[in-house]
């Protein structure tokens, strides 16, 4: 993976803890880590529940290009509604990127933004009218991850 600049962020950066949600007792859990079967054309994940001591493998999205995220189809924990969309994050560090960019009032470009996960956050987000509806959002995300 090339290097970005300092000011830049790349969501390879919060895919380390996955927060997600426990089939068996719907509470948090995490995505341990993920491979991909070339032969098989899919994603695995393996996953614990420190509450509930589940383990289980899941095929997120069924068959994958080699190159897609399994990361897509994952009962992430934290999400919610917000403006007809869903916000979510990957972690305690993704959510509190999104809490820090969206609060930015002045959001400067800088060189090779466009390889960044600040160049592919939703227009929506990225919305000065939905701003205050954002940061209410991450609260919310907030409040379901200090419940843990």
């Amino acid at each position: 993976m090339k290097a970005l600049p300092k000011n830049l962020v790349s969501v390879e950066q919060f895919k380390d803890k996955v927060l997600i949600q426990c089939p068996n007792c719907k509470k948090c859990a995490l995505l341990r880590s993920t491979q991909y079967s070339h032969s098989e054309r899919k994603w695995t994940c393996d996953c614990l529940c420190e509450h509930c001591a589940k383990t289980w493998q899941f095929h997120p999205g069924g068959y994958a290009l080699n190159d897609s995220s399994p990361y897509l189809c994952v009962p992430l924990w934290l999400q919610t509604r917000c403006k007809n969309h869903v916000l979510w994050a990957f972690n305690e560090k993704h959510l509190q990127f999104l809490e820090d960019y969206i609060s930015q009032t002045l959001r400067k470009r800088p060189l090779n933004f466009n390889g960044s996960l600040q160049s592919r956050l939703p227009r929506w987000i990225l919305s000065a009218k939905n701003r205050t509806a954002v940061a209410s959002g991450v609260r919310r995300l907030r409040a379901k991850l200090s419940a843990i």
